[in-house]
Order: C-alpha cells, then structure tokens, then sequence
C-alpha cells in the first residue's frame, strides 16, 4: 500500500468546511476531475482520495511504537475498507501486508525460526550433534542470569552452525550480534569466562576424524546443561525465548538501556563518520550521560540530543579550521547541555530514527522483541517498569 504522503498536503488550502464538503461529493459519486477543477487540487483525477489528509483516530494504536495511528480515507469505490497508517514507525494496518521495518523484521525472524527448527528436525542428525557434552565446572541452564542467557541467546541467532549446534565465528564476531566491537568482544570474554561457551575443535571428537579438515576454523560449544532439554530444544529456547514474567522485568529493562547506550555510542561514530569528523575512544563519562539522558527521553530522542550537536559541531569546526577542537569534550559538553535546556525548559524532543548504517542488532531484538515484547516501541518510547506495565501489551 502506498500512503502517498507527499499529496496529503495538496488539500492544504481548502478549509474545513470545503473540505468535508469535498469529500461528501467524492464519496456521493461526482465526477471527479469535475472537483479537482472546481477545488483547485494539483494532482491527477485518479489520485484525488491521496490527497485527502489521513485523520488522526483517538482509539487505534500501533502495535509496533505504541503512537496513536492515522485513519487513511478509502477510494469511492472501496467506502468500507479500513486502513490505518502511523507516522512514527510507518507501520500500516488493512488489506494488505504491511512492509514497514518492524513487520518485515518480524517476519523474517519468523522464518528464520522455522527454517532453525526444520534443519534441527532433520533425522539424520549424529547423537554426538544433538547431545550436550559435558564440561567441567559449567553452570547448568537454571543458574544462568537473564543477562547470560541473552548474551548466549543473541550470539547463537547471529552465529549459529546449524550443522554441528556449534558457534562459527570463522570471520570474527559477527557484527549483527551486538552494537560496537569493544561490545561484542566483552560479551564473548564473559561467556567465556563463566564456562558458558568454550572453544572448540573437530579433533576434540576423536570418534569423527573425517570432521578434522575443520579444525582451523573458529567454533565455540556451548557448556551447559538442561536434565529436560537435549542440545537442539536448548538452542531454540535460547534463540527464541518466551516473554518474560512481571518479576523480571526490572532485570530486563536493565539489560535492554545497556543495549541502548551502546547502540547510541555507535549511532555517535557513524554520525561523526558521516560528517568527515574523526571519531575518538568513548569514556565512562559518555556512556553515563547516555545513561541518564534514557531515565528521561527515549533512545530516538537521544538520538536527535546526539545529531543535532555533531551537526552543530561540523558546521563550527569548517568556520574555525585553524583552530583545535577537542571532540570527545565538546560533544559530551554540548549533549549535555542541550539535554539540561530540553528538561529544563520541558522542549519537545522529537525522535529520529535508526541511522540505516547502525541496524538493529540481534541482541536488541531479542530484548525488545522477544523478552519484553514492545517491539519498536523500546525505541521511540521512554521505557521503565512502571511505563511497560502501564501502556504496553503484558
């Protein structure tokens, strides 16, 4: 479906009362390039209904980012259809399929766990494959923390060798695993660290030497253990988790601006990147900040904190090219202040959305998607325990 937004504004000179009087004779059946002489429209007779203004509806909500949709008025010929589109997210709802970022990242997630689930099924599967090996001092799958198993969980969706149930890290760490490499990295040492995951070789199967030519590759195993699950059930439990329950909320939530803060840092780079600015080595003093400015504006309104000073500082370092600027203080300075103005004085922040460069990793959408099932709504909206129990689907 195509809203064509670009003809909503073509009515903007007509007032309410032409208008509705407009509309009452397009639906009543008038000939059409009749009114679009008669009320001065500037678009072809055929596309006269998309230049009727979308009208905001008090009751239907976008499932994705939680904002009030817009009605979109229907063709004459089609009076009954209903079909709402948001301006957030740009999520439709009607006839047809929505194609918006967050339904298309859905249903690939949901093909994908298909096609995991039917590789996993297959028959033919070696027991050494689907048995979980035993290693020393791991922790079994009940002592996990939340942050472990989605840690775990992200770094199987983005790394996942469906033929050995291994971890195949041949070319590094994958980048859709988790925002910013310093990131990635510390995950993977935590994993390993806490004997979730350990290195592995194709040699370490004595059993299956036709397997050896492998063993220059990269491959992790997974170290725990679950009495009720063999190796396949465990990686879709850890893949696709369910929702988790009221009390571990906080927990998540918790896990889920850890996310966050590290997805602003990289939106940072890749902002800097974008206007030929160098980038710099983060410190503790961003990431509180970051901190702090997500106890009180969503993360796309951190973003917009975040843009609008590396635009500002792109413009003042071309006007004083001969003078230094120290970037990492400037901008933390700079974010800083304007987050203090925008409290203080109660502005109205808008969002920006997700910079194409900096794409939702697999460990944000196991968080907001799955654990908490809030979707794009972890993006757009403040999110805290009180705010997802009180306006999110539970």
């Amino acid at each position: 479906m195509r809203i064509k937004l670009k003809n909503r504004s073509k009515t903007s000179h007509l007032s309410l009362d032409e208008l509705k009087e407009l509309k009452s004779k397009y639906y009543s059946g008038e000939n059409v390039n009749s009114l679009v002489k008669k009320y001065r429209i500037n678009v072809h007779a055929n596309s006269l209904c998309s230049s009727f203004p979308l009208i905001l509806s008090s009751e239907k909500v976008c499932i994705h980012c939680d904002s009030n949709m817009y009605f979109v008025p229907p063709l004459k010929n089609t009076p009954n259809k209903k079909e709402y589109y948001c301006m957030t997210c740009r999520h439709v709802e009607g006839v047809f399929v929505c194609e918006c970022t967050q339904c298309v990242k859905l249903k690939y997630e949901k093909k994908k766990k298909y096609e995991v689930e039917r590789i996993l099924e297959v028959k033919n599967k070696k027991d050494y494959v689907l048995s979980v090996r035993e290693y020393p001092n791991s922790p079994s799958f009940d002592k996990l923390s939340i942050k472990e198993k989605v840690y775990l969980g992200a770094l199987l969706r983005a790394g996942l060798d469906e033929k050995h149930l291994l971890i195949s890290l041949d070319y590094g760490i994958p980048n859709d695993f988790a925002p910013m490499r310093a990131y990635r990295e510390l995950i993977i040492a935590v994993l390993l660290d806490r004997k979730i995951i350990t290195p592995y070789t194709f040699d370490n199967d004595r059993s299956n030497n036709r397997y050896r030519d492998f063993s220059i590759t990269i491959h992790y195993d997974i170290c725990i253990s679950d009495v009720d699950k063999n190796k396949k059930e465990l990686i879709i439990s850890l893949m696709y988790p369910e929702k988790v329950p009221l009390h571990k909320w906080d927990e998540t939530i918790d896990l889920l601006k850890e996310v966050q803060i590290n997805e602003a840092i990289e939106y940072m780079m890749l902002t800097l990147q974008q206007f030929s600015l160098p980038i710099f080595e983060i410190e503790q003093k961003h990431e509180i900040l970051f901190m702090k400015i997500l106890e009180k504006y969503s993360q796309g309104q951190l973003f917009n904190f975040i843009y609008s000073m590396i635009k500002d500082l792109a413009a003042y370092s071309k006007s004083n090219y001969q003078k230094y600027i120290p970037i990492s203080n400037y901008l933390h300075k700079k974010i800083l202040d304007r987050f203090e103005y925008a409290t203080m004085n109660k502005w109205n922040i808008s969002n920006y959305r997700r910079a194409w460069q900096g794409k939702q990793t697999e460990l944000s959408k196991l968080v907001s998607n799955r654990l908490l099932d809030i979707g794009e709504s972890s993006f757009y909206q403040l999110v805290d325990s009180e705010i997802v129990i009180l306006n999110l689907k539970i």
